[in-house]
């Protein structure tokens, strides 16, 4: 077979091309009509023969790829058959193919040009055709197939084989196999079922008959144990109420126990109990399935027990000590209280040992809180109260000033004081005044009053307080009258004594400082005038000393006078003769005070 002919490598079938056809170029000019017709019913033979070879039947479009297109006659086909026409020199043939399309839908086009000498043709050979085959089973490929009455949950639900799974199977002429799987899940974990559609075609659309795959099933398994866990037992001998009876495992606490395939583990629960809270029994049936009624082994569980607690006291007061027997606190059936397991009606009754004391001694009381249950078993606890005697009264005294006038104290009175230890009233009250016991030890020179508290309780208990010190101020100083200072005359001074002055503090009773003291004159003075001084000084028995002074301004003594002159007429000889003389001078006065004497006369002025 020659290349003109050959067939591609998965064709069914050869096909002859009735569309050959040849055409003249410009340059064949030297070609005869008859020689050209020659070559295209050669050519035509030539195909024709070589595809009879293969089928007797012909067709205008090839059934297969575009890769096994026809080649069309090689250039030496061509060429041998110009060999007349070239004078047995094989022609110059170019071959150029034109292609278009795809294995769906292509055309190959052959264009011959062939030359020899001055002789030139061109030819033209056309192919057409495109894959028209489905895919096509492998030999020994097996397709798979669903199944039925699988246990299985609905998530779990077989996928079935993949599209890649499918395409494996097949094989196509000229392109890959191409797969689409439809179809969905429906039901639930306890029925389902579910067709796979896979439609199977090539590149080009050609299809294989489709393929369906079907299963279906549903869970038929009971919950099943964990073996990891462990199963409940019940209890004998609990010291539990009735009503707080072990109420067993919850239905959530035996459910976590199972495990199902598909769904949750449903558990339902049943008690049968009866008896009282000193003696019960209860006994609980657990049943145990799963969403599809698929059920395991039911479980039962027993229980029994009864009240073996004692009640229990709460709140009893703990130990205290009171001043008084009047202050012992009644029972505290407010905050005192009792719990018991099993019943809240339970009685609180108290006892007291001894039951009275004497206030003033004391004593100690044991206090003693029992409380007993339904079936017979009691609590009790003990407060101690221990009592002292009546307290001690506690002495309140006035209050008293820190210091006195002398004067002050000479009046001062203390209060009585009080007592109390501050109980209000009944046997535990002790109260009462105790009069002062006052001790006056001052003089006008001060000193103190001493105040004490002697005095007993109603429970013969000494009581006192003091002594209470005031201090008594000294009585005021003794002043001097009130002295003035003077002026006088130098004659006057003369007379001037120093006399005595009056004192007093003008106090009362064990107060009073008065008298009298001799002054002392000093100073001294002269005709011109001077100054003299009177002091007083005293000191009283306090070691205190006042004095006084009065400044006495004397005078100058008057200024002297001369003798009285009067003028006088004289001649002019007796005043040749006339001389001034002397004339006298005085004040008057007598002692330091006296100024006189005399002094001689200037004589002046003329005549004539």
């Amino acid at each position: 077979m020659s290349n003109f002919t050959r067939s591609g490598r998965r064709a069914k079938i050869w096909q002859s091309i009735t569309n050959l056809s040849c055409c003249s170029i410009d340059l064949m000019t030297k070609q005869t009509k008859s020689m050209k017709a020659f070559v295209f019913i050669m050519l035509f033979a030539f195909s024709t023969v070589s595809v009879f070879a293969q089928q007797s039947a012909r067709s205008t479009f090839f059934n297969r790829c575009l890769a096994d297109a026809p080649p069309g006659p090689s250039e030496s086909d061509v060429a041998n058959l110009y060999l007349n026409q070239c004078n047995g020199i094989p022609a110059e043939v170019i071959k150029t193919p034109h292609i278009t399309g795809n294995d769906c839908d292509w055309r190959v086009e052959y264009t011959y040009d062939v030359k020899c000498g001055p002789f030139e043709e061109q030819i033209k050979i056309v192919y057409t055709g495109g894959d028209l085959t489905a895919p096509q089973l492998n030999d020994g490929a097996e397709l798979p197939t669903g199944g039925s009455e699988l246990n299985l949950c609905y998530s779990a639900i077989p996928e079935g084989p993949s599209i890649s799974d499918i395409s494996a199977l097949y094989l196509d002429n000229c392109s890959d196999v191409f797969v689409t799987k439809s179809g969905s899940p429906e039901g639930n974990d306890c029925n389902w079922t579910v067709t796979y559609k896979y439609t199977i075609s090539d590149a080009c659309g050609n299809m294989a008959a489709d393929l369906d795959i079907t299963y279906s099933g549903g869970d038929s398994e009971a919950p099943v144990f964990n073996k990891d866990m462990q199963l409940p037992t019940g209890e004998t001998g609990l010291n539990l109420c009735f009503s707080d009876k072990s109420q067993g495992p919850t239905v959530e606490d035996i459910a976590a126990m199972f495990e199902d395939n598909c769904g949750s583990v449903i558990v339902t629960k049943e008690e049968y109990s009866k008896g009282s809270d000193c003696k019960w029994m209860a006994q609980y049936t657990y049943t145990i399935k799963d969403n599809c009624d698929n059920y395991a082994e039911p479980i039962v569980i027993s229980y029994n027990g009864g009240d073996s607690e004692a009640p229990v006291l709460a709140g009893v007061p703990a130990d205290i000590t009171v001043d008084c027997a009047d202050l012992v606190p009644e029972p505290d059936f407010k905050n005192v209280t009792a719990t018991d397991n099993c019943t809240d009606k339970l009685e609180i009754t108290v006892t007291d040992n001894p039951t009275q004391l004497d206030p003033c001694v004391g004593g100690v009381i044991i206090r003693t809180y029992a409380v007993q249950d339904d079936c017979g078993h009691s609590d009790s606890e003990t407060q101690t109260i221990t009592v002292l005697p009546t307290p001690e009264a506690i002495v309140t005294t006035p209050e008293f000033p820190e210091s006195l006038s002398c004067v002050e104290a000479g009046y001062y009175t203390a209060a009585d004081a009080t007592y109390s230890n501050g109980v209000a009233q009944g046997a535990c009250s002790v109260s009462g005044s105790i009069v002062a016991d006052v001790d006056y030890q001052f003089t006008e020179c001060g000193g103190t009053i001493v105040v004490n508290y002697e005095g007993t309780d109603s429970c013969d208990r000494p009581l006192s307080a003091g002594p209470f010190v005031i201090n008594v101020d000294p009585a005021p100083m003794a002043e001097f009258e009130e002295v003035e200072n003077m002026t006088v005359s130098c004659e006057e001074a003369a007379s001037i004594e120093a006399g005595l002055l009056s004192y007093s503090n003008n106090g009362g009773e064990g107060c009073l400082i008065e008298g009298q003291v001799e002054g002392q004159l000093s100073g001294s003075y002269t005709e011109c005038g001077g100054t003299l001084e009177i002091d007083w000084s005293y000191t009283d028995d306090c070691d205190r000393t006042i004095t006084a002074k009065k400044t006495i301004t004397v005078l100058p003594a008057p200024a002297a006078e001369f003798e009285e002159v009067e003028n006088m007429e004289i001649t002019c000889e007796e005043a040749n003769a006339f001389e001034p003389g002397s004339l006298s001078y005085t004040n008057g006065g007598t002692g330091v005070c006296e100024i006189s004497g005399s002094v001689p006369g200037e004589l002046s002025g003329s005549y004539d």
